[in-house]
């Protein structure tokens, strides 16, 4: 039985694999490529793995390329992606991940195209003003040892339902007018009902 397992090895390295000369090449190459696309021709960083990757260009064998663009921002979810659009002024494209949804192993990433413009085609309900009354009120109401970097997150789920609250009702105070309604008149009520 030896003899066939070193007959067996001595085949897989002589014909299928080739020599250790052969894959550290395809290593080689491999990196040459990385390097290349990493340090000269992209912004954009690639990493390569896969068993061509190792230096093993077989029939069937794969070649696996990351790409990890500074043109996106990869979010858990909508309020953290809310949360650096307004935080960081960011100008990037955001991208959702979902792992909930998809078979394990792989994720779902959802295009946010634009959170501040809605289908209608007119000024999104949602804007910075309505958005900073909504922290004012807050504030007043929610003890200031609560607002703590730790926090941020509940915070800001916290305004969302606020103001979530106040869109239902068709009502959002102005802080500094209180009996000013801020989105009085903005939208017909054929809009509000659909």
């Amino acid at each position: 039985m030896t003899d066939i397992s070193r007959y067996i090895y001595q085949y897989m390295c002589d014909e299928i694999v080739r020599s250790k000369t052969v894959v550290k090449y395809g290593r080689r190459f491999i990196e040459v490529f990385e390097f290349v696309h990493n340090n000269c021709l992209s912004p954009s960083k690639y990493f390569v793995s896969g068993s061509k990757a190792e230096g093993l260009d077989l029939s069937g064998s794969d070649l696996d390329i990351m790409l990890i663009s500074n043109k996106y921002i990869v979010c858990e979810s909508k309020p953290e992606a809310v949360i650096k659009l307004l935080r960081d002024s960011v100008n990037k494209h955001i991208l959702i991940i979902d792992t909930g949804n998809a078979q394990p192993g792989f994720a779902l990433l959802c295009v946010q195209k634009d959170f501040i413009k809605t289908t209608y085609g007119k000024d999104s309900f949602l804007c910075s003003y309505f958005l900073n009354m909504t922290l004012f009120w807050l504030s007043k109401e929610v003890e200031v040892t609560n607002w703590t970097p730790k926090n941020l997150l509940d915070c800001f789920v916290m305004c969302l339902g606020r103001l979530a609250y106040w869109i239902t009702h068709k009502y959002i105070p102005n802080y500094f007018i209180p009996e000013h309604n801020m989105i009085d008149r903005l939208y017909n009520q054929q809009l509000w009902d659909e």
